[in-house]
């Protein structure tokens, strides 16, 4: 009875904050009805699954049709060394894709992550690739960066997608160890010698996989998830697939910054 009482007391409690402050929407601020407690709102959660029609085949950056058509890539043509086999993303970093990672690496908006991972796993593109993966490896922050942030982003979308296709994580068989600036500020040149030696294999990944998903938000240069992967590579010999919410678009002429 007096369990029955404080949970109808805390369920009246949550009705009546939603009533005095209404949802919102992060990335647009449009009103969110109270019993659609998805952390986006419906038209934004849709346009996560807009992309564009041309993509990279090897770092999957969204491009132009001029850079398709002279088969080359204005992302990737310029990345020094890529130790992943191939990238797969969801969709453009603009608009509410990066809005919705903004906020939840820096707004705390952690339920955002798995909502990410699962609009990612429900995607019928990427999904028939995404469920040949053994296991899902999230790139660690730094331990002081995570408790400052709280938790780990890369963790979060991992664990969405793996919610969504039932695939296993491993949080434990690469580690950061050198606390690193954050790559958004640097230079495409300053990016791969920013990540030189951040990460460690303590343990070869569990279950012995063939394909590994390296898990991150963004895919931009390919420096984190390559640094990242070369670790993993002193310990499993598995196939490593790069895997972000999303990409920046790219034109021909293009100077990465």
């Amino acid at each position: 009875m007096v369990v029955s009482i404080t949970s109808h007391m805390a369920h009246f409690g949550s009705a009546l904050l939603d009533f005095v402050y209404p949802p919102h929407c992060p990335t647009c601020q449009a009103w969110q009805a109270p019993d659609d407690r998805l952390p986006l709102c419906r038209a934004c959660t849709q346009s996560l699954q807009t992309t564009s029609p041309h993509r990279c085949p090897r770092c999957s950056a969204p491009i132009d049709a001029l850079a398709v058509k002279g088969k080359s890539c204005p992302n990737c043509d310029h990345w020094q060394k890529i130790l992943f086999t191939e990238a797969l993303v969801l969709t453009d970093f603009v608009g509410v894709a990066a809005d919705a990672i903004h906020h939840l690496k820096f707004a705390g908006c952690k339920q955002i992550g798995s909502f990410l991972g699962h609009q990612m796993g429900a995607n019928p593109d990427l999904a028939q690739k995404l469920g040949g993966l053994d296991l899902l490896v999230p790139v660690p922050l730094h331990a002081a960066r995570q408790r400052e942030r709280g938790f780990n982003q890369a963790e979060e979308i991992a664990k969405g997608v793996g919610d969504v296709l039932g695939i296993p994580l491993d949080t434990g068989c690469v580690r950061r160890i050198l606390p690193t600036r954050q790559q958004a500020r640097l230079h495409v040149t300053e990016r791969a010698a920013n990540m030189a030696g951040a990460f460690i294999a303590p343990r070869a990944p569990r279950g012995t996989p063939s394909s590994i998903g390296l898990m991150d938000d963004v895919l931009t240069t390919g420096a984190t998830m390559s640094a990242c992967a070369a670790a993993l590579r002193t310990k499993s010999s598995a196939r490593i697939i790069a895997l972000a919410v999303a990409s920046p678009f790219r034109q021909v002429g293009d100077t990465l910054r």
